[in-house]
């Protein structure tokens, strides 16, 4: 059982990842040519990422896969991230998303083997 102050902080993690995600949208809107696609995965994973922050309690059964899910969705998007920043040209930013893009890797697969036992 975690800890109330572990289960703010996985929440807030969840909550600042979707805000983020949110945020490259947006950038990407003012040049959408040929990003629409990545503009509409972008806010409809940080919808999803929100949704099921929210209702995590209420789906306490399936709580495991649905924790595992939304880090796989992370795990996606940072990398999506990853590849457009270091395409923009950024210096550093591809090096910090990609670290975090790997640590979702890493979260999902704890929570999807734990969800097997």
């Amino acid at each position: 059982m975690k800890s109330a102050r572990a289960t703010i902080l996985q929440k807030l993690v969840h909550v600042l990842t979707a805000l983020t995600i949110t945020l490259k949208a947006v950038a990407k809107m003012e040049h959408a040519e040929g990003s629409q696609g990545v503009i509409l995965f972008f806010l409809a994973s940080a919808v999803y990422i929100i949704a099921i922050t929210l209702l995590h309690a209420k789906l306490h059964k399936h709580e495991r896969r649905l924790t595992a899910s939304v880090y796989a969705i992370e795990c996606v998007v940072t990398a999506i991230v990853t590849w457009l920043y270091a395409t923009e040209g950024k210096q550093g930013l591809q090096f910090v998303t990609g670290i975090a893009s790997v640590g979702f890797a890493i979260a999902f697969m704890v929570h999807l083997t734990k969800a097997r036992k």
